[in-house]
């Protein structure tokens, strides 16, 4: 077995997107002769549990939560300054986002301020030092960051370099163009920051992404990266994970969505095309359901109210893995909202396609909507257009009470590349590559 070290923010109990496809890895990488060994962070306060992988080791550093206390005391000067400040004449304060307008529009984070490149910076050098001891203890043939979090990809050129060990940078996201990055503040946070992606891309011996177009864009960012040094290995889905999970039972025609909408990626106008599909036709009423599966928004409940929908959407808050699949598969029709940039993917889109329902993904044209069109899985409208997410809610319903819909799944032809043994494999294969080029 070669010894594999791998370095993350987030890992299980802590639940979430970004915890799956660093817990998948782990799981199904000893099956192609790679031990792995984990530097991660103690979970926040409130997640309890286990982790399933007793074969792997896990070195925890305290997660500093500093960000915490600043955005309260950021927010009690706030509400102080709102308490002094009168309204001027013919200001508003009332008025309501108009058709496809998200309710609330991306605001500046505290830590935009303070840390650079993520509040989880913080934790950093206690992750050196946990990292370069569990080198010490498990002597690994390779050093492998993944974001979300950019702060890792820090940890792992420190480690890698000290250690002079072979490293792979893995970006789940994006760094510097994620369409969903508010820009710094000031120009020289901005400049320092870029300068930090640089350097860990020209150190790192091999960079992995998720989607090819995620390839295209650090190429053109940086002409003098060679393609032979950057691999796509997409997010999929764990076969195991359906075994034995009984659909959960709807007595409605019922469109789940799984996951979290937060900043640019907005559940408004998908809701407002609810209201006017239920406003056109009468008959819909009482049969339709959304059920929203993740953390409770507000900018969602705050549309609900204002569009009476009440009776109609339900956010049943974060759920065990298992039973979010439960609701997929009992689903009628599965909501996917990406958010910004052709080459966005979010994770969960394989456990759409892997559940065999119909899928509504509302996105521009880039890798998701190729990906639901070329599968045949369902349906694409533009994001913003609220009448045609209506006319798609209709043509649905309307699809599913003739069978029609259920004749669009994807193949397995297509799901067969996106299984966690096969991505486990190509990242072996990989690592393999890296080892030999090293001997």
């Amino acid at each position: 077995m070669k010894n594999l070290l791998l370095i993350t923010i987030v890992f299980p109990p802590e639940a979430g997107g970004g915890t799956i496809r660093v817990a998948k890895n782990a799981k199904y990488l000893p099956c192609h002769g790679w031990s792995v060994a984990v530097v991660t962070s103690t979970p926040p306060k409130g997640v309890t549990g286990t982790v399933e992988l007793p074969q792997v080791r896990v070195y925890r550093a305290p997660r500093l939560e500093v960000i915490g206390l600043l955005s309260k005391c950021a927010g009690a000067l706030r509400t102080l300054l709102a308490l002094l400040r009168r309204p001027r004449s013919g200001e508003g304060g009332g008025q309501r986002p108009g058709p496809g307008q998200p309710a609330v529009a991306p605001r500046r984070r505290l830590a935009d301020y303070v840390f650079i490149p993520d509040d989880k910076v913080i934790w950093a050098p206690l992750a050196c030092l946990w990292a370069l001891c569990a080198v010490l203890r498990h002597r690994p043939g390779v050093i492998y960051s993944t974001s979300p979090s950019p702060s890792t990809h820090l940890v792992g050129y420190l480690v890698a370099s000290v250690a002079r060990l072979p490293w792979v940078i893995e970006f789940r996201d994006p760094w510097i163009f994620n369409p969903f990055r508010v820009p710094r503040p000031y120009g020289w946070m901005e400049r320092l920051e870029q300068r930090l992606e640089e350097r860990v891309l020209r150190r790192a011996d091999h960079v992995v992404v998720t989607s090819e177009e995620y390839k295209r864009d650090f190429l053109a960012r940086y002409p003098g990266l060679a393609a032979d040094r950057i691999s796509f290995i997409p997010n999929g889905f764990d076969l195991d994970d359906f075994a034995e999970v009984a659909p959960h039972p709807f007595d409605r025609f019922t469109i789940v969505h799984t996951g979290t909408f937060y900043e640019a990626r907005s559940s408004v106008p998908f809701l407002e095309g609810v209201a006017l599909a239920l406003s056109r036709e009468p008959r819909l009423a009482g049969q339709l359901q959304v059920v929203f599966a993740g953390v409770r928004d507000e900018t969602t409940a705050a549309a609900v109210e204002r569009l009476s929908l009440q009776g109609v959407v339900t956010q049943v808050g974060v759920v065990p893995h298992r039973q979010s699949i439960a609701y997929l598969a009992g689903a009628q029709l599965l909501l996917l909202v990406p958010g910004p940039g052709d080459g966005t993917m979010p994770g969960k889109t394989y456990e759409y396609l892997a559940v065999r329902r119909p899928i509504l993904a509302l996105c521009e044209e880039g890798v998701v909507s190729r990906l639901v069109t070329s599968t045949g899985s369902g349906c694409v409208v533009e994001p913003e257009d609220v009448a045609a997410i209506a006319d798609a809610v209709i043509a649905c319903y309307d699809a599913r009470s003739t069978g029609a819909l259920e004749r669009d799944v994807a193949c397995e032809a297509a799901l067969a590349q996106f299984d966690r043994r096969e991505i486990a494999r190509k990242t072996a294969r990989l690592l393999d590559t890296l080892v030999a080029g090293r001997g």
